[in-house]
């Protein structure tokens, strides 16, 4: 019963946005769109951030080697496989910079408008 009634809980201004709360309807914080359109923004925001850090923080602070050695579990072959050294470029190299070029460009769009950067 604990998680249906949190889920609720926390589906409840996302319902009431939609027309029973004025205040909802408008958010005058966030230039003038309702609460779902402002949920959906952050969640946008936070999977390209989230992404992008992850990559940073597996690639620099964690270790690419502590990686491998948590994908070669349970994959005798992984060590010698072409998606070892494909995960290597693209966590160190290419998700950062994509993901971080990303994060920006949904940033700008979202909060200051500027569409058509791409």
């Amino acid at each position: 019963m604990g998680y249906g009634a949190n889920n609720f809980v926390c589906g409840l201004p996302s319902m009431v946005s939609q027309g029973m709360m004025p205040a909802l309807n408008k958010l005058t914080f966030y230039r003038g769109q309702d609460f779902l359109t402002f949920i959906s923004d952050m969640s946008d925001i936070c999977l390209t951030v989230g992404g992008c850090l992850m990559s940073i923080f597996i690639s620099r602070k964690w270790g690419i080697q502590n990686m491998d050695a948590e994908l070669a579990n349970g994959n005798d072959n992984y060590m010698t496989s072409r998606v070892r050294k494909f995960l290597h470029i693209t966590i160190k190299w290419i998700a950062p910079i994509l993901l971080g070029f990303l994060s920006i460009v949904i940033i700008l769009e979202k909060f200051f408008g500027i569409e058509n950067l791409i």
